[in-house]
């Protein structure tokens, strides 16, 4: 049965708003993981997404590190001790 209420509308995964109302996709060091209403969040240091409406970090490569919202790989920096 379909919807008959625009409050039934709801955001996909990789895009922020309110029921009913419009979505917006989430910027790049960001994402969203769950269909519904909601907040996009930073990615987590250590993690990076290049890509906007994402519903998932990329983990830097071993033995780097990044800051918390970080929207590209270039952005893994070595660890001390590491070249």
């Amino acid at each position: 049965e379909g919807s008959d209420e625009m409050t039934d509308c709801i955001c996909n995964i990789g895009y922020a708003g309110s029921d009913g109302m419009a979505c917006s996709a989430c910027s790049v060091g960001t994402y969203k993981g769950v269909n519904g209403s909601g907040t996009c969040s930073d990615c987590a240091a250590g993690d990076y997404l290049n890509v906007t409406a994402g519903s998932v970090c990329m983990t830097c490569p071993a033995n780097t590190l990044s800051l918390s919202g970080s929207d590209e790989i270039t952005d893994c920096i070595c660890d001390i001790g590491y070249e």
